[in-house]
């Protein structure tokens, strides 16, 4: 049979076809696995580069935004970005350079420590103290309002209220505190605009020492020293009067959840000297190089001076409001007390001596600047049923005499004792010495018995010799005792029989007459010193206060 060539070549051809398709399968497949890989390595890299761009980005608005608030702060805070070359937001500088991306890199950095060191200095340590002085500030504002929201308005504008306390007082318990709180205001703007603008070289200095410096500022707290134990008294004197008053404070303060109307007077009182110790923290905490510390040092000084002054009046206030408080003390009073310049110097409880009745009773020796006063202390049951118009005293007025007309006998021989004995007191303590002899000798006589009696009770008589010296060395110390602790006191009396009267006083201790004593011829030399050398008009002036006070 013969072969069909044409079959042949078909054959042929169909195996070259069918070889070929198996190839290019072969190299497909692998043609997909390539691009499969490069399109993986193609997301990977896509993904790489997106995310290094993101960063870029993000640099390069961070860069924008530090530029152009540094270009704010330049050319003085132009809310359009503009810059004083003229330059825009756009990017280009002042010069007409491209902000480039090398540009942009170099200003992250600046930028961001220029950020960072602004940020680190805010939480410093001057602006921690600069915080607290607001926070004190602010504080003491808001109880200076509440003082005259809560008490003072309803006291002093309500009708119904006007029946607890008269207007006039009620004026007097709030006496400067609205221009004290004005003061205080205006210092508080100050330093808040100073916190709000806060820079390495912010000064605060300035402000402290313009506050302190003010005339106004020491007027209005040295008159509110001078009221202040008045302000005071007032609120007690009415609690205790009136029930309806106290009553009424207290449901004001448990109504706003405030201090008491007692606790927000005392606080001008303590406020100034709390600045001192603020102020000597914020200079530790400046360096000598900043110009606020010369600054911080003047306001210290002016600081110190104020309190100072403020202490000076103060205790001045006190001085005479402890006057007031003695003469409420005291039943009996010929005049008031009161008078001008007129303190306590000493008071001091004593015994006085009658040497007549053998007795002795307490008294109060009180020594004012000018005058010396006798109290007798009340029992209780004597002040509550004796004294009815003053149920708060303490004393009975006894008499009193100008400083310069008292003499005082002060022995300097301690061995004599001031006050005698009487004479049954020295027989019977010579009696005890003479017997004690006696029996020292029948001691003396017993030794030389030849013989022994047991009837005779020798032990005895040795019980008896030292009962008798232990009775002599009791006399014995009570009277070295009295002695450097009496005090013989002259004072003058308008009496037909005599123009003197004397008075003997035994001290507690002799430190204690040593201490009065001193005190009282101190300031007696002092008053004669005055009334001699001074001219005749303040001469005059004072005996003519004095006449009138007494």
């Amino acid at each position: 049979m013969c072969e069909n060539p044409q079959l042949n070549v078909l054959e042929e051809a169909h195996r070259i076809a069918a070889s070929s398709s198996k190839r290019l399968k072969r190299s497909t497949s692998q043609g997909v696995r390539k691009v499969t890989t490069s399109t993986k390595k193609m997301t990977s890299s896509t993904k790489h580069g997106a995310k290094r761009l993101s960063e870029h980005s993000r640099r390069f608005i961070r860069s924008g935004i530090v530029r152009v608030q540094q270009g704010r702060k330049r050319s003085g805070g132009d809310p359009s970005g503009k810059r004083n070359g003229g330059g825009d937001t756009s990017g280009k500088r002042s010069g007409g350079g491209d902000l480039t991306t090398k540009h942009c890199k170099t200003k992250v950095v600046g930028g961001g420590a220029a950020v960072n060191s602004h940020l680190s200095y805010m939480v410093t340590d001057r602006h921690k103290v600069l915080q607290q002085i607001l926070d004190h500030e602010y504080r003491y504002i808001m109880s200076l309002k509440d003082m005259m929201k809560v008490y003072a308005a309803p006291l002093q504008h309500s009708q119904a209220n006007k029946a607890l306390i008269e207007p006039a007082k009620a004026q007097d318990i709030f006496f400067r505190i609205p221009e004290i709180t004005v003061h205080h205001e205006f210092f508080y703007e100050q330093l808040r605009r100073r916190s709000m603008t806060w820079s390495k070289h912010q000064s605060l200095g300035d402000i402290l020492l313009q506050l302190f410096h003010k005339p106004g500022l020491f007027s209005a707290y040295a008159s509110y020293m001078d009221n202040f134990n008045h302000a005071l008294e007032i609120v007690l004197d009415a609690r205790a009067a009136r029930p309806a008053f106290s009553k009424f404070l207290d449901k004001l303060r448990s109504r706003s959840n405030q201090l008491s109307l007692e606790d927000l007077i005392y606080l001008p009182v303590d406020h100034i000297p709390v600045y001192l110790e603020l102020l000597q923290e914020l200079i530790k905490q400046t360096t000598q190089d900043d110009p606020d510390y010369t600054y911080l040092y003047l306001a210290k000084d002016e600081i110190s001076k104020l309190i100072e002054k403020l202490n000076e009046r103060k205790l001045q206030a006190e001085k005479s409001f402890s006057v007031k408080l003695l003469e409420k003390q005291i039943s009996g009073l010929p005049s008031s007390l009161i008078a001008p310049q007129r303190y306590i110097i000493s008071r001091e409880r004593v015994r006085e001596l009658d040497i007549l009745t053998e007795r002795s009773d307490d008294r109060h020796l009180v020594i004012l600047s000018d005058m010396v006063l006798c109290l007798k202390p009340l029992s209780r049951t004597v002040s509550n049923n004796v004294i009815s118009a003053n149920v708060s005293a303490e004393y009975q007025y006894l008499w009193d005499a100008l400083i310069t007309d008292v003499e005082l006998d002060v022995d300097t021989d301690n061995a004599k004792p001031i006050a005698e004995d009487s004479v049954e007191d020295q027989d019977g303590y010579q009696a005890l010495k003479e017997d004690l002899m006696i029996l020292e000798q029948i001691d003396v006589l017993r030794k030389q018995l030849k013989s022994s009696y047991t009837c005779v009770r020798f032990d005895k008589l040795a019980d008896v010799q030292d009962r008798l010296r232990k009775e002599i060395a009791e006399r014995q110390s009570s009277e070295e005792s009295r002695r450097g602790k009496t005090l013989k006191v002259t004072r003058p009396v308008n009496s037909p029989c005599t123009s003197t009267q004397f008075h003997q006083f035994l001290f507690s201790t002799v430190t204690k007459r040593s201490q009065w004593c001193d005190e009282f011829l101190s300031r007696q030399r002092l008053m004669r010193k005055y009334l001699g050398t001074a001219p005749f008009f303040v001469s005059f002036y004072f005996i003519f206060t004095l006449l009138y006070a007494v």
